[in-house]
């Protein structure tokens, strides 16, 4: 990527200002050949490479009958596939320009032969600024992956590290990439209170350097965690609000940056349910970097949801290889590896991170769950205590520690203080609606838990995987408002 980036300098202080952009209109679409980017008259959206490529050999090909071998070898040139990899492109690129299964508008299959481009098309060039410039703004800092940052900072890249940082040509980058980094740490501690400090640094970083997409990514990332461990003034839903403004803004900065990519997904899953343009969002961020772990890590996740569990297993598969020194990552492979039953070695990656790092709080919070799935209480109530402890104040850990307590049999009057005490701040904390169900269930208030539940879906605060996943609700599985919202859920991926 340094080769690349001095060739370009080079093209810069060198070349032609100007270049040539071919810009292909057909139907109500235009596409820019140049930077992927497929617009309407009221949206645009970035395509991924190989979609962007496919799209780009019908436009060049209109009407004309295309062999699959002709595709396949156009979309991966000396690397042997399966016709299976060129039917996911196209699907893909069907759903892309509204195709149906009832009606094609722009790509027809023909029978034994191929595929056909059904529209024409017009395709005008226009002098524009030479985009070098503005490609070396991107490749300065969010093209290189999250795992690079170390790289950056260490002893003996100072030169490197100017030399990107230069190109910005803004005054203030080396202090904001300085707060971003920082940000970083205090985010990978994944406490409530780290997170915020986090947020904090990235806002300081974004005031000094608005053109800077990095902090906003950053802030991103912030708020998907918080808008699933809603406390204090921070609402789910306010930080969901917020995680996708700051991503979308990072997207407009830099629209080959992944993690900005995955952080909208991010968003758009885990709260707002758009199932498709959340996945989406992290085949894009993939395909931008596939060695950036996040995306593939939470589009298992959303994979897991809906049932895809083969898909599920090779995403966090490829997650875990890719970024297994990361705590973050270890843990959320042993949640993978809880939900699929796997419990002893679920437990083994949750026990590794917490001898590397006795302070990380996730880690102790899901290996609670594991040894509650094992009916081990004792262990689960000695975790979450100590979690609690440390994360004062926090309400989802004074819940899952007070549903544990309902198991032991003498902790049931604990339990129910602790439910009070949730309801009683309700107003000052943001309740944990879904571990607050958990609670009524272990303390046998079922209807009460089913009321729960539904509040929690209408708010968007149930993180869909624990309604197929966590044993917790096993009493409740032969209840239809599980089987409902479950099928809800699922039914969102099947939409088109």
């Amino acid at each position: 990527m340094l080769d690349l980036a001095l060739k370009m300098v080079k093209m810069v202080s060198m070349g032609d200002p100007m270049e040539d952009e071919y810009i292909w209109n057909f139907g109500r679409f235009s596409f820019s050949a140049s930077d992927h980017r497929l617009g309407t008259s009221d949206s645009v959206k970035a395509l991924p490479p190989k979609e962007a490529a496919l799209l780009l050999l019908f436009l060049e090909n209109p009407l004309r009958v295309l062999s699959r071998r002709e595709i396949i070898g156009h979309l991966w040139p000396s690397v042997h596939v399966s016709r299976s990899s060129l039917g996911v492109q196209i699907a893909g690129l069907r759903r892309t320009l509204g195709d149906t299964a009832k009606g094609s508008e722009f790509i027809e299959t023909v029978n034994s032969l191929g595929f056909r481009f059904l529209r024409e098309v017009q395709c005008v060039k226009r002098r524009v600024r030479n985009s070098a410039d503005a490609d070396l703004k991107n490749i300065n800092v969010d093209t290189f992956p999250a795992h690079a940052e170390a790289v950056l900072l260490a002893p003996g890249n100072t030169e490197l590290f100017n030399k990107r940082v230069g190109v910005y040509g803004t005054s203030g980058i080396e202090e904001a990439y300085r707060l971003y980094s920082l940000g970083r740490q205090w985010w990978r501690r994944r406490t409530n209170p780290d997170v915020r400090r986090a947020t904090e640094c990235y806002q300081e970083a974004a005031e000094l350097t608005p053109s800077f997409s990095l902090p906003y990514v950053g802030m991103a990332d912030a708020y998907n965690y918080l808008s699933m461990h809603a406390n204090g003034s921070y609402s789910s839903y306010q930080s969901t609000r917020n995680a996708k403004k700051c991503a979308y803004q990072a997207i407009r900065l830099n629209p080959n940056s992944a993690p900005a990519w995955a952080a909208l997904g991010h968003a758009q899953f885990t709260h707002d349910w758009e199932v498709n343009a959340a996945e989406d969002s992290y085949k894009i961020a993939i395909s931008l970097d596939p060695a950036y772990a996040p995306a593939h890590q939470w589009y298992s996740w959303l994979l897991l949801a809906l049932g895809r569990q083969t898909e599920s297993v090779r995403e966090i598969s490829c997650a875990h290889q890719l970024d297994e020194p990361e705590p973050s990552s270890k843990v959320a492979y042993g949640f993978h590896l809880h939900c699929l039953g796997q419990h002893d070695q679920a437990i083994h990656e949750f026990l590794s991170v917490l001898d590397a790092n006795p302070e990380f709080m996730p880690a102790y919070r899901e290996i609670g769950r594991v040894y509650e799935a094992q009916g081990n209480y004792c262990k689960a109530i000695e975790a979450y205590g100590h979690a609690r402890t440390k994360a004062k104040p926090d309400p989802e850990m004074d819940a899952v520690y007070a549903y544990a307590l309902t198991r032991t049999g003498k902790g049931k009057k604990q339990a129910r203080q602790i439910l009070s005490a949730l309801l009683q701040n309700e107003a000052k904390t943001a309740l944990p609606l879904y571990e607050v169900a958990i609670i009524l269930v272990g303390l046998a208030r079922f209807d009460d838990a089913v009321k729960m539940l539904e509040a929690a879906w209408e708010q968007h605060c149930v993180w869909p995987i624990w309604l197929l996943f966590d044993s917790r609700l096993e009493c409740l599985r032969s209840r239809n408002v599980i089987q409902k919202l479950v099928g809800k859920f699922t039914g969102l991926g099947q939409a088109a």
